[in-house]
């Protein structure tokens, strides 16, 4: 059951459903809110819906933190991840609210990424942020979407040409300058 309010200049919708939490959010006009509504409705009584009020309270930096604290100790490469992991917190990707944390916030981070390290490099800080988000989801009961997989990875060049040697496949020819 939806209900709607006027609270000062904007409409306030709260979705009460039984065996889910109350929804509510609020709207500057009555569509706006009664769109939303409709939509929580369909995908609660479809049984996809998914709460984000606890994704809202974390940002990608905390999660990376806890887990450092928590799931990284004792790991074979732990020094390594820990590096790794540090470095995207700090970026501006780290202050990202998981709530909003979507395949355009991702994508901007990995191109940004791209001027200042290589393209492997950055294939391996995407597969750290998705592990991290897989982790939350699983382990932490962290309700969100992983956007990973929505992201189009940096293509590692297969060919390499340095110092006069062509490698191409399995194979390499010396080229004596």
């Amino acid at each position: 059951m939806t209900s709607f309010r006027q609270r000062g200049n904007r409409w306030q919708a709260r979705v009460r459903r039984q065996g889910h939490p109350d929804e509510v959010r609020s709207f500057i006009t009555r569509q706006d809110a009664e769109r939303w509504s409709r939509s929580v409705e369909t995908d609660m009584d479809r049984g996809a819906f998914s709460n984000s009020s606890e994704a809202q309270k974390y940002t990608l930096a905390d999660l990376i933190h806890r887990y450092i604290a928590e799931v990284l100790p004792g790991h074979k490469h732990e020094r390594v991840h820990t590096y790794r992991f540090k470095a995207v917190a700090r970026s501006p990707v780290g202050k990202a609210n998981m709530a909003a944390f979507t395949p355009t916030v991702l994508a901007k981070f990995r191109d940004d990424r791209l001027k200042q390290i290589s393209h492997a490099a950055v294939i391996r800080e995407i597969a750290c942020i998705s592990s991290i988000i897989n982790h939350a989801r699983k382990e932490w009961g962290i309700s969100m979407e992983n956007p990973v997989p929505l992201v189009r990875k940096p293509v590692v060049p297969k060919r390499h040409v340095r110092l006069g040697v062509y490698c191409g496949g399995n194979t390499c020819n010396a080229t004596y300058l």
